[in-house]
C-alpha cells in the first residue's frame, strides 16, 4: 500500500512539474511575441519619427510638389546606402541607420512623401523589387531611388520620375517589369517640366552640384524605335520611349569638377544612326569636346539646357583586345580610346568602353565633326585599369600593331581609314 502511494506522489510531482513548464514556455512564447511586436513598433515610430524631422529640416509651406520630391529623393539616394542592416531592411533601417535595400528605400521615401503632403505608393514586384509611384499635378510616375543611391556609386536621376514605358529597359533586366496579375495604378504620361514646378531653385541650390534640366531630342522630328533610345547624360540614364521623339532629363556636375562640359552617350548598341556622343554648346549640340567651350554652365541650377542626339557624320571604328586571347580579370578593364589631332593637340575625340571579365575585347566608335575631316589623327590607349594588371597605359596604333613607342605612332585619316576596323591590342609592360 505505502509503494502505491509513493507512486502516485511522484507521477503527481511529475505532472506538476511538466504544467509548470508548460505553462513557462506558453509565458516565454507570449513574452517574445508582445517584445517583437514592442520592437516593431518601436522601429515604426522610430521611422515615422526621424521622416517628420527630416521633412520639417527640408520641406516647407511655400515648395511645389516638383521640388519636395526632388529634394527628398536628394536625401535617400545621397544618405542611405544599399545593403541590408543585420539581415533586416525596412523604412527603419532606411531613415534611422542609412542603410537599406530596395524594400528599405521605397518605404523609405513613400514614407517621406507622405509626411509632406504627397501622394504615392510602393510598387511591389512579387518577383523582387520595390518602387514608389508618386504625384504630380494629378498624373503618378515612377521613382526608384534603388538605383539612384549615390552612396552605391549609381547616378542619382537616372530613374526619377519616369512613365512605365521609361522605367523598364535592359538596363536593369526585369526589375521593373510587373505581371498582368500585378495591376497597379498606371505611370502613362511622359514627364513634362514647367518652370513653375521649381521656382524656388535659387534657395533650393545645392552646395555640392549643379543641377542641370532640359530636353535630349532625336534629329529632324525623329521618333524613337520599338526598344526606345536608352543613353546617358554625364552618366544619368534617359530613355526616349517608342514613339516618342524628347523627353525630360535631370543631370549634374559637381561643383568641385574642372570640367563643367554636359554630354550625352548612347548604349553602344543604338549607334548605327546617331553619333554615340555629342556635347553641350550655346549654339547646339556638337561632336567633340573642343567643340563645347561655350557651354554657358555656371555656378547656378539651371533649366531648359536642351540636347539633340546628333546623326553619324563622320566615323572611325575599332576594336581593342587583350593579347594571347587572354581574357580581362576580376572587374574587367576601363579603357579610353582617344584620336588627336597631329598638329592641334586641342582637338581630340573619345570613347570611354569597358572589356567585361572573362572576355577578350571589346569595340570602340569615334565620331567626328564634319568640320575637321580633312585633319590627321594619331589613335591610341590609355587606362590605369590596364596597367595595374601588367600592361602599359598607354599605347599607340600602327597597321601593323600595337605600340607603346610614342614615335611610331601611324597616322589616321577620314579618307583612307573611314572603312576600316582599327585594331589594337593591349600592350604588356
Amino acid at each position: 500500500m505505502k509503494e502505491i502511494k509513493v507512486g502516485n506522489f511522484i507521477n503527481r510531482f511529475k505532472n506538476a512539474l511538466l504544467l509548470i513548464f508548460a505553462f513557462a514556455l506558453i509565458f516565454s512564447c507570449i513574452k517574445e511575441s508582445v517584445d517583437d511586436k514592442v520592437t516593431h513598433e518601436t522601429e515604426e515610430q522610430q521611422a515615422i519619427n526621424k521622416a517628420q524631422h527630416i521633412v520639417d529640416s527640408l520641406i516647407n509651406s511655400k515648395m511645389t510638389e516638383f521640388e519636395k520630391i526632388l529634394v527628398l529623393h536628394e536625401y535617400i539616394t545621397s544618405s542611405v546606402k544599399y545593403g541590408m542592416l543585420d539581415g533586416k531592411t525596412s523604412a527603419y533601417t532606411a531613415l534611422v541607420h542609412n542603410q537599406a535595400d530596395c524594400v528599405g528605400f521605397a518605404r523609405g521615401l513613400d514614407l517621406l512623401f507622405s509626411e509632406a503632403g504627397l501622394t504615392s505608393f510602393v510598387v511591389v514586384r512579387k518577383a523582387g523589387h520595390l518602387w514608389v509611384k508618386v504625384m504630380i499635378d494629378n498624373t503618378y510616375y515612377n521613382i526608384d531611388p534603388t538605383w539612384c543611391a549615390l552612396k552605391s556609386g549609381w547616378p542619382q536621376y537616372s530613374w526619377f520620375l519616369l512613365n512605365d514605358e521609361q522605367n523598364i529597359d535592359s538596363l536593369k533586366g526585369e526589375d521593373h517589369k510587373l505581371t498582368s496579375a500585378e495591376e497597379y495604378t498606371k505611370a502613362d504620361k511622359l514627364f513634362e517640366f514647367k518652370s513653375s514646378y521649381f521656382p524656388n531653385m535659387a534657395q533650393l541650390r545645392d552646395f555640392n552640384k549643379l543641377r542641370i534640366m532640359g530636353t535630349i531630342s532625336l534629329p529632324n522630328g525623329e521618333t524613337a524605335p520599338e526598344r526606345g533610345v536608352i543613353g546617358f547624360i554625364n552618366s544619368n540614364r534617359f530613355k526616349i520611349p517608342y514613339g516618342k521623339s524628347s523627353v525630360f532629363y535631370i543631370s549634374y556636375i559637381t561643383r568641385d569638377n574642372k570640367d563643367s562640359t554636359l554630354s550625352y552617350t548612347l548604349l553602344q548598341d543604338q549607334t548605327d544612326r546617331y553619333a554615340k556622343t555629342g556635347y553641350y554648346s550655346q549654339s547646339a549640340t556638337v561632336i567633340g569636346k573642343h567643340a563645347a567651350l561655350d557651354n554657358n554652365l555656371n555656378s547656378n541650377d539651371i533649366t531648359n539646357i536642351n540636347l539633340t542626339i546628333l546623326p553619324v557624320q563622320y566615323r572611325f571604328n575599332g576594336e581593342i583586345s587583350l593579347p594571347d586571347n587572354e581574357l580581362a580579370p576580376k572587374g574587367g578593364i576601363y579603357i579610353t580610346m582617344t584620336l588627336t589631332e597631329l598638329e592641334e593637340r586641342t582637338i581630340s575625340y573619345w570613347d570611354k568602353i569597358y572589356i567585361p571579365e572573362g572576355s577578350n575585347s571589346a569595340s570602340f566608335i569615334l565620331d567626328i565633326s564634319d568640320r575637321d575631316i580633312d585633319k590627321e589623327f594619331y589613335l591610341y590607349y590609355w587606362s590605369s585599369g590596364a596597367e595595374e594588371h601588367g600592361y602599359v597605359k598607354y599605347a599607340y596604333y600602327t597597321s601593323d600593331g600595337t605600340t607603346s613607342n610614342s614615335n611610331d605612332k601611324e597616322i589616321v585619316n577620314i579618307a583612307n581609314n573611314s572603312n576600316d576596323i582599327l585594331k589594337l591590342k593591349l600592350v604588356e609592360k
